[in-house]
């Protein structure tokens, strides 16, 4: 163990107050250290940030600070008060936002905070934590002291993780599924297994990607050629075909799109332009998130727009922002020299979203969420805003079930249709956040699945009405073939008043008596002896029935039955139902109007069955009733 001595310094309000404290940390991988309490999560770039950690002097651009400093707490690393009081007046000469500002006095040997800096973690106390590592730069100590004396300026918990790595080489999904090159493998006497544990126990990353470096570069970072943009997004570099490396970036894309994400998705992968062999190089990939921004560095070459366009095109709902620095290259730009900092009261949104088909329940779709207010405050608000694909957002309240476990239904829809959704949630601290983080410029989508029906639709000896409640294709010929003992269908054409019949062996398939089949309308089949119609297939969505003055006949094709005085209050004009009771030969008679609904005379509907609809005045049928 080496006892390590370190003066902290915190500017409060630009007043100084300077606290001296002795701290005993080991400078060592592989020593036995406790690791947080489980269960743990490790947080994602795109996940909500206070702050960022950056230091003086620097590698990125006075414009940069001052635009993270809009938003989030800058934390810069100086050597000593003097150097702190020097940097507060740049940044007052730049225009950066002093209040959002913040230093830790400390020794450092460079400006690559990504690669030493702190990495955190939320702890089965529900705190964050600061988890450390031995820096793979031994001839960096200073920075490898950083996490350190990081913690211990912020009052967070320190552990330190028996392995050796560095944060350039480190993207996580914020639901235990990280990725690294495999230098992580070269630089630690661990075996796979070993490493996989150890992330395991102090990160809580259960499934760990160890990947080759397709660049082949000196540097091996997973940062100077991916980066994770959501939990089933990856961005991945495109180089042209005649680059060296374009066979190995190409096959890491495949490798990817061959995975499954948090989601048990396969990774949505998005490209950049890279043109990582050219001078200067365009190290695009090199980007950092910090909340509702993406910051790009740019290298002025006429790829830069396509880049932005890249981050734009797989980040919709994001502000994209370029910055030039005349120090970028491919292998160190802005995401080595800068290091977010989560907010470590974050409200946490954690679903699974809906995606492919999905078949409703019978109280609609279930969207489900658990959501941590790490705050300690009380949910305010948990809602999910849903629309169909070209309607209106529609908000729903979540209903707290049990922990911190919320839910609500989204109403069943037709088969077919799309459905756009996200979560919103607050908390009494006044935090806000969305699932997906940016909202509904990438709303999770699904399509309720195309509802089948199989069907046994009785018929009795003699004449029947009926309908057909499937997708279907068939004339007349064709049920008259499904249907025993059929001898004849006929159709009412009740814009001309007149029957067309199908008689069997005697019409010929095909002609112009061999009648469409049409959704929602009611066909007579005549049967010489009890028998049966058997259907399977698509349930209808809709139907789109014309009806003229007179008598119409219509079917009811949804599975829910309904009954005579609710179907003729849905149809315009309607002044009479009547069904035909194949079995009795009679018909039953609903007169709008005259019968009491519920009455005897008030005759259920049920699937399958044809209806005639007597109107006054033409209109348009969709299925209400």
């Amino acid at each position: 163990m080496n006892t390590v001595q370190k003066t902290v310094f915190l500017l409060i309000v630009l007043g100084l107050i300077t606290v001296s404290i002795p701290y005993t940390h080991s400078s060592g991988a592989g020593e036995p250290f406790d690791a947080p309490p489980a269960p743990l999560r490790q947080p994602a770039e795109f996940e909500p940030m206070h702050g960022v950690l950056i230091r003086y002097p620097f590698g990125i651009p006075y414009d940069l600070i001052a635009e993270m400093a809009e938003d989030v707490e800058v934390v810069t690393i100086v050597a000593s008060q003097s150097e702190q009081t020097y940097v507060v007046s740049q940044y007052q000469s730049h225009g950066v936002n002093l209040s959002n500002c913040d230093f830790l006095i400390a020794q450092s040997d460079t400006y690559w905070t990504r690669d030493y800096g702190p990495w955190f973690v939320f702890t089965g106390n529900g705190d964050m934590a600061v988890v450390d590592f031995t820096y793979n730069r031994p001839q960096r100590p200073h920075d490898n002291q950083i996490p350190q004396n990081f913690a211990l300026a912020y009052g967070y918990d320190h552990y330190l993780m028996p392995l050796i790595h560095t944060g350039g080489n480190y993207m996580t999904d914020g639901h235990g599924i990280s990725v690294s090159t495999d230098l992580v493998w070269d630089e630690n006497a661990l075996s796979h297994e070993e490493i996989n544990d150890t992330v395991f126990n102090y990160l809580g990353v259960h499934t760990y990607h160890v990947v080759p470096d397709p660049l082949d570069s000196y540097i091996d970072h997973i940062d100077c050629w991916a980066k994770f943009l959501a939990p089933d997004k990856i961005m991945i570099i495109e180089v042209p075909p005649g680059d060296p490396q374009y066979d190995d970036v190409e096959n890491a894309v495949a490798y990817f799109e061959n995975q499954t994400s948090c989601y048990g998705t396969p990774y949505q992968i998005y490209r950049v332009p890279s043109g990582y062999t050219t001078s200067p190089g365009e190290p695009y990939i090199n980007s950092l998130i910090l909340n509702n921004k993406i910051l790009v560095p740019l290298s002025g070459s006429p790829m830069d727009a396509a880049a932005l366009q890249a981050y734009q095109n797989a980040m919709p709902g994001y502000d994209v922002i370029g910055f030039l620095s005349g120090s970028w290259i491919p292998t160190d730009a802005l995401h080595c020299r800068a290091k977010g900092i989560p907010d470590r009261e974050m409200l946490y949104i954690d679903h699974t979203p809906l995606t492919g088909e999905m078949d409703a329940g019978t109280d609609g779709f279930l969207v489900e969420a658990n959501i941590t207010p790490y705050s300690g405050e009380n949910i305010t608000n948990a809602s999910v805003c849903w629309k169909v694909e070209g309607g209106s957002w529609t908000y729903l309240h979540m209903n707290h079930t049990v922990n911190f476990t919320y839910c609500a239904h989204i109403p069943p829809q037709p088969g077919g249709t799309k459905i756009y959704y996200y979560l919103h949630a607050e908390d009494a601290s006044g935090r806000k956040e969305n699932h997906p983080y940016i909202g509904a410029p990438q709303a999770h989508f699904f399509t309720s699945a195309m509802d089948t029906l199989s069907i046994n639709i009785s018929l009795a000896a003699g004449w029947n009405l009926i309908t057909v409640p499937v997708e279907n294709n068939y004339t007349a010929s064709g049920i008259a073939a499904a249907v025993p003992e059929c001898t004849m269908l006929a159709s009412w054409d009740a814009g001309t008043g007149t029957y067309t019949t199908f008689i069997v062996g005697i019409t010929p398939p095909g002609s112009p008596w061999d009648f469409a089949i049409d959704d929602g309308i009611g066909y007579y089949v005549k049967v010489s002896n009890d028998t049966a119609l058997s259907l399977n297939g698509t349930m209808l969505n809709t139907v789109n029935v014309t009806l003229y003055p007179g008598w119409n006949t219509i079917g009811w094709w949804k599975t829910i039955s309904t009954t005579a005085s609710s179907l003729a209050g849905n149809i315009s004009s309607c002044t009479m139902l009547a069904m035909w009771d194949a079995e009795t030969g009679t018909y039953t008679t609903f007169i709008v109007g005259i019968t009491p609904p519920g009455s005897p005379w008030d005759f259920a509907i049920t699937c399958s069955m044809g209806i005639l609809a007597k109107v006054s005045s033409g209109s348009e049928w969709h299925g209400e009733g």
